[in-house]
Order: C-alpha cells, then structure tokens, then sequence
C-alpha cells in the first residue's frame, strides 16, 4: 500500500512490487488477486442490502 499499487493513477504496478521481495511478477499477481478475493468474500456479507417486502416496498427486518 505504501508503494501506491492501490492509489488512482497507481504509483506502481505489480512488476515493481516484484522487484522489492524475491516472488517473480506472476507470484505477487497471484497473491494479490488470492489476499483481494480474500477480503471480498469476508465484506460482501456487510454490503448486501436487505431484501424488500413485495407488499410494503419495506426492508424486511432481518433476525440477529
């Protein structure tokens, strides 16, 4: 993150990550697609949005 791979523009791409550690570029693509699905998968419960009554148009409450 401190190189900037995740900034917009991006002040680095996965080749320059590269070259700071050992891992080849294919390596450091593969462990950042793996880390980001990763992270996806744990919020995409936190994004959803509730389902909607059909009769009221309401937010269904959802149990605890």
């Amino acid at each position: 993150m401190d190189e900037g791979y995740y900034d917009s523009p991006r002040g680095c791409n996965i080749a320059d990550l590269a070259e700071q550690d050992t891992a080849n570029t294919s390596t450091v693509g593969e462990h950042l697609r793996r880390s980001e699905a990763k992270i996806l998968k744990a919020v995409a419960p936190l994004l959803s949005r509730p389902k909607r009554n059909k009769e009221t148009g309401r937010n269904r409450k959802t149990k605890p």
